[in-house]
């Protein structure tokens, strides 16, 4: 399977009692890959980078992208919870989103500096 910007998977986390889209934002980097995942807006959200409706098909209302969230992972690990169905594939987000979320994560103050290596310039 190929894990490369823009793939996109659902998964649960512990801070969330619902499934969250998660989406591959950087390429391979030394055998691992940055991914995110998208929360509904609140009030305080960080509005780096807002996503709406049709940006991917899970997104059914206006929503951010969690940066503070942002989570490096061996890509063999993640393959491996593919496998096992802890990562539920999805279809992938346009190259145009990926770069957008990219954008974002460098305005970004929750976005952790030591990630910035994943984001393409």
């Amino acid at each position: 399977m190929l894990i490369t910007p823009g793939y996109t998977f659902l998964s649960r986390n512990v801070h969330y009692s619902t499934e969250h889209l998660y989406i591959i934002i950087s390429p391979i980097i030394e055998e691992m890959v940055l991914f995110v995942n998208i929360t509904s807006k609140k009030e305080n959200s960080d509005v780096s980078c807002i996503l709406n409706k049709g940006d991917h098909e899970f997104i059914r209302h206006q929503s951010i992208v969690n940066y503070a969230d942002a989570t490096e992972a061996n890509v063999n690990k993640v393959r491996e919870a593919i496998t096992c169905l802890l990562f539920k594939p999805q279809k992938p987000i346009t190259p145009e989103v990926v770069t957008k979320i990219q954008k974002g994560a460098l305005k970004s103050e929750a976005f952790k500096p030591k990630y910035i290596r994943y984001i393409p310039v």
